[in-house]
Order: C-alpha cells, then sequence, then structure tokens
C-alpha cells in the first residue's frame, strides 16, 4: 500500500511538474508576452487648448528587446504642431539602442508644400518606411529625466511626428513648417534593444516640438495575464486523469 501510495504522490507531481512546464512554454520566447497599452486623452500639454489622445501598446518579443506600438488616437483633426506626437517617455525598461523605426503599410504620410492656407498631399505607403536615423527624426531619448524613451526631437529636421487618425491636410498652427515635414497618421512602431524589461509604469506622451508631457496615462489590462492561470486550471484536470489512469494500471 505505501508502494502505491508512494508513486501516486510522486505521479502527481510529475503531472504538476508537466503542467507547469507546459505552461511556461507558452510565455518563453518562442511567444510575445503583452507588457500593457496605455492610453491618454485631454487637452494638450503643449498649450494650445486643443483636445488630443494617444495610445502605446508594449510587448517583449525576446529577452531583451521591447516592441511598441505608438498612436495618436485623436477622432478629430491635428490642428497645430503641439497637438502632434513627437516622443514617449516610459519607466520600467531601460533602452541601450533604437534598432529601427517604421511607419507600417498602409498609413499614410503628409506632406505640406508650404505656404499660408495650402494644403497638405497624403501618400498610402506601399511598404514600411523607416523613419529613424543617426542625426535626425526618431531616436532613443533620455531628454526626461529618469525615464527611457523615443522621440522625434533630435538635432536637425524634425520630422515624422504622428497626426490623429482624423487628420485630412489642412495648413494652420506650424504645421506647414519645413522642417517639421512630413508627417505619419496615426502609428509608428518602434523595436528597441533594452538591458532590463519589468513591468511598464508611468508612460508619458510627448506633444508638440516644444516637447510638452502628458499627465501619467491610463493603462488596460493585460488579458495574457488571465490566460495563464486559465492554463492552470485547464491543466490541473489532465494531470488528474493521467494520475488516476497510472493508479487503476497499478492496482
Amino acid at each position: 500500500m505505501k508502494t502505491i501510495e508512494h508513486c501516486s504522490s510522486a505521479l502527481r507531481r510529475t503531472a504538476v511538474l508537466t503542467a507547469l512546464a507546459a505552461l511556461s512554454g507558452a510565455t518563453s520566447f518562442g511567444a510575445i508576452i503583452d507588457l500593457g497599452t496605455f492610453t491618454v486623452s485631454g487637452s494638450s500639454p503643449s498649450g494650445t487648448g486643443s483636445s488630443v489622445a494617444g495610445s502605446a501598446h508594449f510587448e517583449q518579443i525576446s529577452s531583451s528587446q521591447l516592441k511598441i506600438t505608438l498612436e495618436n488616437t485623436y477622432a478629430g483633426a491635428t490642428a497645430n504642431i503641439g497637438d502632434t506626437i513627437y516622443g514617449l517617455y516610459f519607466k520600467g525598461a531601460t533602452i541601450t539602442t533604437l534598432v529601427s523605426a517604421i511607419a507600417p503599410t498602409g498609413e499614410k504620410t503628409w506632406q505640406f508644400p508650404g505656404g499660408n492656407g495650402v494644403a497638405a498631399t497624403s501618400t498610402t505607403l506601399a511598404s514600411d518606411l523607416n523613419i529613424a536615423n543617426s542625426g535626425a527624426n526618431w531616436q532613443n531619448s533620455t531628454a526626461a529625466a529618469g525615464y527611457s524613451g523615443v522621440s522625434a526631437l533630435g538635432s536637425g529636421n524634425q520630422a515624422y511626428g504622428l497626426v490623429s487618425s482624423g487628420f485630412l491636410g489642412a495648413e494652420s498652427g506650424g504645421l506647414k513648417n519645413a522642417n517639421h515635414n512630413p508627417y505619419v497618421q496615426d502609428t509608428a512602431v518602434f523595436f528597441l534593444n533594452t538591458s532590463s524589461i519589468g513591468t511598464i509604469t508611468d508612460v508619458r506622451f510627448a506633444f508638440g516640438t516644444g516637447g510638452g508631457l502628458s499627465s501619467n496615462s491610463q493603462a488596460t489590462p493585460v488579458p495574457e495575464a488571465h490566460f495563464a492561470w486559465g492554463g492552470v486550471l485547464i491543466l490541473i484536470p489532465i494531470a488528474r486523469r493521467m494520475i488516476n489512469s497510472r493508479r487503476a494500471k497499478a492496482a
């Protein structure tokens, strides 16, 4: 009897370890870990008096690499350079290098030809567009003390800021200035090497070329955290059936 009880206990431990191993395999790299989506809305921190909104989705795609999908989600039309997203700052990960920054296929870029009242023309991207380089445009930034981040406010041309999803090309509020052109309509994706990745917190959006930072944004729940516990609950009855089957054979 003791031998059977000992075997049953050992089988139970083995089944639980198997279940946990299967679960941990679902969150290893191979898989992408969702670190959360952060949103902000309200008045522009640049003091334009306009409404703004933004979203940033963080994903850990390897042990040392972070992916950020940044969006200008304001439904209305960006009417001022101070309402354009030019940066994102956060805590919880330490960036070492910006691997790439892209405007994805299917998004639009907008270019103002110059002149008061002259509307911008748009181009729908047929392939991903690189919007980063070493001297200007989007790059790794530590401009906000104590934060990691990305910014398009480096030296030289301050191009590829994110105008809103509702932007239609109207000229106003400094948008026509040559050193700010072109713009990306609403979405940019960043791949970043890091020395550490933890819990992402205190996410702040930079609006305008003056670097006005939004107040701390709101985080939405990460569904994967709930799926992980669901995975444990699903695997437990499977483990029990394995134990009962082996008990029956031992008897």
